[in-house]
């Protein structure tokens, strides 16, 4: 920095002394301090925009010196995103060369020019200019100069769909760039752009890397920024949603650093997409809403055009419709005026989903028929928005106009058989099907169904991504199993348990994460087999967004050869998904979720599970034990349960905030309680004899006290133990420490701050009751240590502040003495087997924008093999904290089970015990009878 404050300050010095001695009529001296102006951009981009300005009042009008000077401002303005005013000040220094040369100096202006007119979107006017620029630096100037101007007119090429072509430019401009570092920087980046448009995602990958080594190495901060940006756009289409995030905050860090404002709104939308992409589509929204505006005044229309694109489409996916509409109306003659016909097409299919979405259908349907017809020479895209016309015509009861929307999707997906779009086919046949009451054909089509979105899951690498193809497709698990169980033939109630069971158990332990311990044990054939299926699920998830499968994601155009190559990758998933499958044996991360009849095997006789689900608006579910299931359709609305547990929170949360606890408090809480136990358990509650119980919660009913719930029962109908399972299979999956690992007992963390200030003392007093316990508090209990000692407890209390992050949920952190500890470090570092403690505030929250597969820390640690975790639903009052735990703990050393234990307690009617609704939001999530 102070050699940057030098040079520039050195600089404004040398202009004044050039200005007062008359020597920038010397063509020689006003080019080198042309020349250090363009320089100082690359380090100092607001001091360069201030010298280049002192410098045009400095020289003569009309002079080549202030053409030199206008030329210098203009190339600082582009760095800065000032198009129109770069523009402006470009075409005054070409009026002054044109008359008075030299032609170097004009091909230089003319090569500055093509930035500002192909960011705002004049790709002809670009383009024409780049030839000039070329050809009067080919002639006059330097291989080096030619070179560039050879750069910027592939970059042009490549903005107009000509990628191929672009690559053969860039190809020959790379030798005249070779020891000039900024520049060969510059070409690797944008020659990776085109590398991507090809669907070659490696090739651009490593493309960018080796930029952002040669921006680094000239230390051109606003460059290696802008690169870092797009690794980290590339890292997002290839389902790597949290590398990609990371990379962002870097590139935001870079750009912020030289003032770069316009950069930051355009990376500030693009993890707008990134977000969306995993789900978090409050975030995403958010971030657009108030970085779009600045993309619009900082003159960047195609951004901002497409940044309109993506809030409208995440809009309408949120239920706000009227916003959604204004901003799509805004966004498609904007996107057309930039050239971007698919894109406008999108946009408008987007408003006849919100038309859809405010009760228009017949508008609504209308509207998408006029985008299927702007999209016919982008099959995919026409394909998606006829699925979408299917879709609405369904919600509308319009058998007619939903078969002739499906008929011709049909026609275009029998040419290209993209697995998302067949999956989402699928799952429309089998909705019209049930509509039109032919059972038989519907439960044929949900078996199709579920097979195709499998694959499409297995095919989708990591985590969040993975997950958010469930939450997208959650309507058609449970139209399947609608399905089935309205055929009602032999084995169907198998079928439809299966159909559920996957729609919530899928990525519990994701494909290609396996736990530490797994990876440790895998032989190199593995580990290299999973890389392998890791690289082309990565990238047949790119493939997808080039093909604008991906809504949020598709600001490409798609070549055709995209489509060809998906169809390769997916073919090549799906064998190197069942190769692994052969390989890895039986690891966790591989299976799938058990059968109906595996899991009433493997129930005790005192056993049970109740397994939640929806149809429609209204709650279903199944009762299983261990010689059959028994199921209970639509005896209550989703809505009115969500209603009457927020009624329940309410209440907990006045009681926590107050302290106070009359006999009218008890009364309402008790009442709340019945009244809900009636709603959501009696209906099915009554096929179950009294037994150890696994909840499999739906939707609001994951955030329900279910212990508490249940001890409204008579005493001799309660079961002695609830816990609540993210899934049936994980209900009955029994976790065990390995054998040949050595426990240490009980580690017992606590970490005071301001939100939980007896946490110490709470860690101490259970220290006293646990067994064999290690205590870490204050400066002790660093997250290194932390999550050492981990590993080889069999029991671990956290008694720390929690803050849940709703919009990324496995970013949800505990407070320790050093730092944050997020969900995602604590996966693969529980010692198998282990029941874990989750004492703060909140702990047991999460999110459920990915479908059932909820996300947050207790499923982290359940992911990595424990087999039980206690939380809480709401805020841990500190009194009923140290008053539960310890007692719980010592339950724990006389032996009682973790779920009996809770459930006990939770019952029990103590008179020295804090109000009931503030240890009623305490719970266990595990295997029954953990």
């Amino acid at each position: 920095m102070v050699q940057t404050v030098t040079r520039t300050n050195a600089l404004a010095e040398e202009i004044d002394s050039a200005a007062s001695s008359g020597r920038l009529s010397d063509r020689g001296v006003a080019g080198r301090l042309a020349a250090g102006v363009k320089d100082l951009a690359l380090h100092d981009l607001t001091g360069a925009i201030d010298l280049a300005e002192r410098f045009v009042r400095a020289a003569g009008p009309g002079t080549p010196a202030q053409a030199d000077a206008l030329a210098a401002l203009g190339h600082a303005e582009c760095y800065a995103g000032r198009f129109e005013s770069a523009l402006a000040h470009l075409r005054h220094a070409i009026s002054i060369l044109e008359l008075a040369g030299p032609p170097s100096a004009l091909a230089g202006a003319c090569a500055a020019a093509v930035q500002s007119l192909a960011r705002l979107g004049r790709l002809d006017e670009a383009q024409h200019t780049a030839e000039r620029a070329l050809e009067l630096h080919t002639a006059h100037s330097s291989a080096f100069d030619a070179a560039r101007a050879g750069v910027n007119l592939a970059i042009v090429l490549r903005m107009r769909g000509l990628p191929e072509e672009a690559l053969a430019r860039f190809d020959l401009s790379e030798p005249g760039l070779a020891h000039h570092g900024v520049a060969m920087g510059a070409m690797l980046s944008n020659r990776a752009e085109a590398l991507l448009d090809l669907d070659r995602f490696t090739e651009a990958r490593r493309s960018f890397e080796r930029a952002v080594g040669c921006f680094e190495a000239a230390g051109a901060a606003h460059a290696r920024a802008i690169t870092l940006g797009n690794i980290a756009d590339l890292l997002g289409r290839l389902g790597r949603p949290h590398e990609a995030l990371e990379r962002t905050e870097l590139a935001r860090a870079a750009f912020e650093g030289v003032g770069a404002g316009p950069d930051v709104a355009r990376l500030a939308c693009e993890e707008a997409e990134m977000l969306a992409a995993i789900g978090a589509r409050d975030a995403a929204i958010d971030r657009l809403r108030e970085w779009t505006p600045r993309l619009e005044q900082a003159g960047l229309a195609r951004e901002s055009a497409r940044a309109r694109l993506s809030l409208g489409l995440l809009l309408v996916a949120s239920g706000h419709p009227g916003e959604a509409d204004e901003v799509l109306r805004a966004a498609e003659p904007a996107l057309r005026q930039c050239g971007l016909e698919p894109l406008a097409a999108e946009a408008r299919a987007g408003i006849g989903l919100s038309l859809a979405a405010s009760g228009d259908a017949p508008g609504a349907l209308a509207t998408l028929r006029d985008a299927a017809e702007f999209l016919r020479a982008a099959p995919v895209r026409r394909a998606r928005v006829l699925l979408h016309a299917a879709s609405v015509a369904l919600d509308a009861r319009l058998q007619d106009e939903a078969t002739r929307a499906l008929d011709e999707a049909r026609t275009v997906l029998d040419a290209v058989d993209i697995l998302p779009l067949r999956a989402t086919a699928l799952a429309l046949h089998t909705r019209r099907a049930r509509l039109r009451g032919a059972m038989g054909e519907a439960a044929d089509r949900a078996a199709e169904s579920i097979r195709a979105i499998e694959e499409l899951r297995e095919a989708t690498p990591f985590l969040e991504a993975r997950a958010g193809v469930g939450a997208s497709r959650q309507g058609a698990y449970l139209d399947a199993a609608g399905a089935f169980l309205d055929r009602s033939a032999p084995g169907d109630d198998a079928r439809a348990f299966d159909a559920l069971e996957r729609m919530r158990a899928r990525t519990l332990a994701p494909v290609g994460t396996p736990t530490t311990a797994e990876a440790d044990a895998e032989s190199p054939t593995l580990r290299a087999a999973r890389a392998e299926h890791l690289e082309a699920a990565s990238q047949l998830s790119a493939v997808y967004s080039e093909l604008g499968v991906n809504p949020a994601r598709a600001a490409r155009g798609a070549p055709s050869s995209a489509v060809h190559r998906a169809g390769e990758l997916e073919r090549r998933c799906e064998l190197l998904r069942q190769r692994l499958a052969q390989t890895a044996g039986t690891l966790p991360s591989l299976s799938s979720p058990l059968g109906l009849d595996a899991v009433c095997a493997s129930l005790a006789p005192h056993e049970g599970i109740v397994a939640y689900f929806a149809e429609d608006d209204t709650l279903s579910a199944q009762a299983l034990t261990g010689g059959a299931v028994r199921v209970a359709r639509g005896f209550a609305r989703v809505s009115d349960a969500a209603r009457a547990i927020e009624r329940l929170r309410f209440i907990a949360d006045r009681v926590a905030l107050t302290g106070r606890w009359a006999p009218a408090d008890e009364s309402h809480w008790d009442g709340a309680l019945l009244a809900l136990r009636r709603l959501v358990w009696d209906p099915i509650g009554e096929m179950l004899a009294p037994s150890a119980l696994a909840i499999v919660p739906f939707g609001p009913l994951h955030g329900l006290p279910w212990p508490a719930l249940l001890g409204t029962l008579p005493v001799a109908r309660r079961p002695p133990s609830v816990v609540t399972a993210p899934s049936a299979t994980a209900a009955v999956l029994r976790a065990a420490p390995p054998e040949h690992e050595a426990s240490h007992g009980a580690l017992i963390v606590g970490v005071a701050d301001d939100s939980a200030p007896r946490a110490e003392h709470e860690a101490r007093a259970v220290a006293g009751a646990a067994r064999d316990a290690t205590l870490l508090t204050a400066r002790d209990a660093t997250a290194q240590r932390v999550l050492d000692h981990m590993r080889h407890a069999d029991l671990l209390h956290l008694a720390t502040h929690c803050v849940f992050d709703p919009e990324r949920p496995m970013s949800s952190r505990l407070r320790l003495a050093d730092r944050w500890c997020t969900a995602r470090e604590f996966l693969g570092r529980v010692r198998p087997g282990a029941a874990i403690v989750l004492a703060g505030c909140q702990t047991g929250r999460s999110s459920d924008r990915t479908g059932e597969d909820r996300f947050g820390l207790a499923r982290a640690f359940l992911a990595s093999g424990a087999r039980a975790v206690v939380a809480s639903h709401w805020p841990l009052h500190d009194a009923a904290a140290e008053h539960f735990f310890p007692r719980f703990h010592a339950e724990l050393a006389r032996g009682v089970p973790v779920s009996q234990a809770l459930t006990m307690l939770v019952h029990a009617d103590d008179p020295s015990a804090p109000p009931r609704p503030l240890r009623a939001g305490l719970f266990v999530k595990g295997s029954v009878s953990c």
